[in-house]
C-alpha cells in the first residue's frame, strides 16, 4: 500500500512521530531540566538518533529551550582546511552555522578563527529566532522558558527551585554520535584535550566574562554564556573510553541515561501505531508473531546443543524494516492485518533476507567480487557452523579483502555491530535474529555467482569430503593458478589443501610402485645371484640420483646401497633381513597419513658427520620440523627412537616407519622419562644396541597399527 508510515532502517525526522519511546521521552526530559548537562549512552541500533531528532525535540521546545541543529563531531572538513584548526570544534561550527557553510569560503575562513565561546557569544552568529509567533526575545520580557517556570514553579519548594530552574531563554546544544571524537583518529589527543576543554568552558560560561566589556550588549552575552544547555548521545561502547576527557566538563557529566531496545509493550505500539495512523488495525496474534520472531535469541546449552529462546527485547531498527517491507506488500484497501496475513506475505525471514541483500548490495557497489568477500566474510567469520553468532577481532576482514570502511558501512546499516573492550575492537553479526536470513541469502548468492572452485568446494563438503570429490592433476593445477586472481573463501582453501593432499598421495602411491619394482629386481638379483647381476647392479649405480630432496631418489639410492651390500656380503643373512626391512617399510608407507597429529611435537636428530640426506628427507616428507644437532658419537650410528610421554603413537609409528624405509636399521623405540621430553622426540645412536638385531615392521605397527583410510 502507498503512504508507508514505517521508516524502514534510516532514523526518524523531526516531523514524524516516534512511537513506543514516551517513557524515555519524559524521563530524559525531566532529567535534563534538573540537571542541565546529561549523556544517554545506547547500543547501536537502539534509537538514539530517532530519539533526539523525533521524540525530544519538541518537548524540550514547549519547555522553554531553543534546541541547536543535531550537532556532529566528526563531519568531513573541506578542502583547504587550515592543518592548525580542531577538527572537532570546526565540525560543531559547521552543524552550527547551517548545511550550506562549506560552499561559502570567507564563512569557512571565518569558522576556523573561532572558538565555541567565540562563537555562541556572538549575538550574530547565534540567531535566536522566536519559538513561536508573538514569542517575546529580549530578556526583559517573558520568555518561553520563563512560562515553563512559572506554570510549575508553585509545586517546587525553595530548595528544588534552586537546583530545577533552568536560566531564561537556556539554549540546548545536542551532541549525536558523539563517539565521533574517538573514533576520527587515535592519534590527536591534543586537538580533543582542547575540544572539550573549549565545550567545559562553553558550558561553565566562565571564560567570557573577561572578554565581556569590549562588547555591545554585555548582559546579554553574560546571561547567553550562562544558559547553555547540552545534551550528549553516544554509543555504550564508547562511555568508558571518554572518561579522560570528561573532567573537562561541569561534573564530569555525571548524569546519564541508558536507553535500551524497545521492550514488549513499546514494540508492540511500535507497531500498532503508525498502522493506526492510516486506520489499519494489527491484530493481537499478528503483532504477537512478529515481535516474538524478532526477539527470538540463540543459546548454547551445557550440552553443546542450540535452543531458541525469547530474549525481552526488540531491536527498532529490525522492528521498521520488518513492518515498512510488510506493508508495502499489504493489498490496496486492506483495514485489518492479521497473522496468516504476515505469513502469507512472506513474514519476518523474507523481510530480513531481502534488507540484508538490498544493503549488502549498496555496501558493496553493485562491485559482485566485493560483495562476495562481503558475503563470505560473514558468513564464514560472524556466524559459526552450530548456528550461532561468533565475535572476530579486527583483522578478519583484512585477511577476507575488506577494509575499515567497508566495514564501518557495514555498521551503519545494521548488519554488523562493532564493540571496543580493553583497547581491542570486536566485531558481530548485529543479531540472531539475522542468522537464517543472512545463510538462506548467501546459499542464493553463491549458487548464482559461485566460482567451479567454490561449487566443487560445497559439494565435496556436502558429501561428507569424500576423496572421490577432491579436484587432481590438470583440474588442480589449473584451480591453483587461479587461485591468486582473488581471496578464497575458507571452505575454497580447505578443499584447495585437501585436494594437494591427495594429489601428494597419488604421486607417492605411484613412486612406491616404482621403488617395489625396482625393490623387487634388487632383491632378486642378490638373492639369485647369476652373471647378469653385476651388469644390473652396475645399471643402477649409475643411474644414482645425486638430488637428496627427492623422496623417491633417496629411498632409490638407499635401496641400491642395501642390495650392494648384499651382495658384497653374500653369506649374510642380517644384510638379507635388512633389504626385505626395508621393502616391507616402504610398503607400509603407502598407508601412513600426513600427519596431523603432531601440533607441538619436536624432533631433534643428532646427525653423524656420514649420515646422507635420506634422513632428514624421509622425516620432513610427513611434515615434520626437524632440529638437527651434532652428536658426541659420531661412530655410533642412527639406532634409536626415544619419545616423550606427550608424543602420540601414531606420530612416533610415522617417524620410525619413514626412517627404516630410508634405510635405517632402527634397534629400539624407547620412552623418554616422564619428566624429561614430554613433547620431544629425539633421533639418536646407542652404543649399547650396536649388536642388537633390527626391529622389525610389524615391531613399529605394534606400537599403533595402520588402518586405510575410506576413498
Amino acid at each position: 500500500m502507498d503512504m508507508n508510515p514505517y521508516v524502514g532502517a534510516r532514523a526518524f525526522l523531526p516531523h514524524e512521530k516516534l512511537y513506543g519511546r514516551e517513557r524515555e521521552v519524559q524521563e530524559l526530559c525531566d532529567l535534563l531540566l534538573s540537571e542541565r548537562i546529561v549523556l544517554v549512552h545506547a547500543p547501536s541500533g537502539a534509537g538514539k538518533t530517532s530519539l533526539i531528532q523525533a521524540g525530544l525535540r519538541g518537548p524540550l521546545s514547549e519547555h522553554g529551550f531553543i534546541v541547536s541543529p543535531v550537532l556532529r563531531v566528526g563531519a568531513e572538513l573541506p578542502a583547504g582546511v587550515s592543518e592548525t584548526a580542531n577538527r572537532y570544534v570546526l565540525s560543531t561550527l559547521m552543524y552550527l552555522d547551517g548545511e550550506d557553510v562549506t560552499a561559502d569560503e570567507t564563512r569557512m575562513e571565518h569558522l576556523q578563527t573561532l572558538s565555541l565561546q567565540d562563537y555562541v557569544c556572538d549575538w550574530e552568529n547565534f540567531d535566536i529566532p522566536p519559538l513561536r509567533p508573538g514569542a517575546d526575545n529580549t530578556h526583559s520580557g517573558a520568555s518561553p522558558t520563563g512560562e515553563y517556570i512559572a506554570s510549575v514553579e508553585q509545586e517546587l519548594s525553595p530548595e528544588e527551585e534552586d537546583h530545577f530552574i533552568p536560566p531564561p531563554r537556556a539554549r540546548l546544544l545536542v551532541f549525536d554520535q558523539f563517539e565521533e571524537v574517538l573514533t576520527q583518529s587515535g592519534s590527536d589527543v591534543d586537538a580533543k584535550k582542547e575540544f572539550f576543554r573549549q565545550l567545559g568552558t562553553l558550558l561553565r560560561g566562565s571564560d567570557s566574562r573577561s572578554r565581556a566589556d569590549d562588547h555591545r550588549n554585555n548582559d546579554q552575552r553574560l546571561r547567553l554564556v550562562d544558559d547553555v544547555w547540552a545534551l550528549f548521545s553516544i554509543r555504550e561502547e564508547f562511555v568508558s573510553a571518554l572518561e579522560p576527557y570528561l573532567w573537562s566538563l561541569p561534573g564530569g557529566i555525571r548524569s546519564r541515561y541508558r536507553m535500551d531496545f524497545l521492550g514488549i509493550e513499546a514494540a508492540a505500539e511500535a507497531i500498532e501505531g503508525p498502522a493506526a495512523s492510516r486506520n489499519v488495525t494489527y491484530q493481537d496474534d499478528a503483532v504477537s508473531h512478529v515481535i516474538d520472531d524478532l526477539r527470538t535469541i540463540r543459546t548454547q546449552l551445557s550440552d553443546g546443543s542450540i535452543t531458541a529462546e525469547k530474549g525481552p527485547y526488540v531491536e527498532p531498527v529490525h522492528l521498521q524494516v520488518v513492518c515498512e517491507r510488510l506493508w508495502r506488500k499489504l493489498p490496496i484497501g486492506t483495514k485489518v492485518i492479521a497473522k496468516k496475513s504476515v505469513k502469507k506475505l512472506g513474514g519476518v525471514d523474507h523481510a530480513l533476507r531481502n534488507y540484508y541483500r538490498a544493503r549488502v548490495k549498496a555496501v558493496s557497489k553493485e562491485d559482485v567480487e566485493l560483495e562476495r568477500r562481503i558475503r563470505t566474510w560473514i558468513s564464514e567469520e560472524l556466524i559459526l557452523p552450530q548456528g550461532v553468532r561468533n565475535q572476530v577481532l579486527r583483522g578478519t576482514q583484512t585477511e577476507a579483502g575488506l577494509d575499515e570502511h567497508v566495514i564501518a558501512e557495514l555498521d551503519k546499516v545494521y548488519l554488523v555491530r562493532t564493540e571496543k573492550r580493553r583497547g581491542l575492537v570486536w566485531y558481530e553479526l548485529a543479531h540472531d535474529r539475522l542468522i537464517d536470513p543472512v545463510r538462506d541469502d548467501n546459499a542464493r548468492w553463491f549458487a548464482e555467482h559461485a566460482s567451479a572452485l567454490h561449487r566443487d568446494a560445497a559439494f565435496w563438503e556436502a558429501a561428507g569430503r569424500r576423496r572421490r570429490y577432491l579436484l587432481h592433476g590438470d583440474a588442480l593445477t589449473a584451480a591453483v593458478q587461479a587461485a591468486p586472481e582473488r581471496k578464497l573463501t575458507r571452505l575454497e582453501k580447505k578443499y584447495l589443501r585437501a585436494s594437494t593432499e591427495y594429489q601428494r598421495m597419488i604421486e607417492t602411491k605411484k613412486l612406491h610402485a616404482r621403488i617395489r619394482l625396482l625393490a623387487a629386481v634388487l632383491l632378486a638379483v642378490v638373492v639369485t645371484g647369476g652373471a647378469g647381476a653385476g651388469w644390473i647392479m652396475e645399471r643402477a649405480i649409475a643411474n644414482r640420483s645425486t638430488n637428496q630432496k627427492d623422496l623417491y631418489e633417496v629411498r632409490s639410492n638407499s635401496l641400491v646401497d642395501r642390495a650392494l651390500q648384499v651382495l658384497r656380503e653374500p653369506d649374510s643373512k642380517q644384510a638379507k633381513v635388512l633389504l626385505q626391512t626395508q621393502i616391507s617399510a616402504i610398503s607400509a608407507l603407502e598407508s601412513v597419513p600426513r600427519d596431523t597429529l603432531s601440533e607441538g611435537v619436536r624432533i631433534v636428530y643428532y646427525k653423524r658427520s656420514n649420515d646422507s640426506g635420506a634422513l632428514a628427507s624421509a622425516i620432513e616428507s610427513l611434515g615434520y620440523a626437524v632440529t638437527t644437532q651434532s652428536s658426541r658419537l659420531d661412530s655410533v650410528p642412527i639406532n634409536v627412537v626415544r619419545y616423550g610421554s606427550s608424543v602420540p603413537k601414531p606420530v612416533v609409528r610415522n617417524v620410525a616407519i619413514s626412517l627404516m624405509a630410508a634405510g635405517i636399521p632402527l634397534k629400539k623405540l624407547i620412552p623418554a622419562p616422564d619428566s624429561v621430553e614430554i613433547n620431544q622426540i629425539t633421533i639418536m645412536g646407542q652404543n649399547d644396541l650396536s649388536n642388537s638385531p633390527a626391529l622389525q615392521v610389524n615391531d613399529v605397527l605394534a606400537l599403533a597399527p595402520l588402518q586405510l583410510d575410506k576413498p
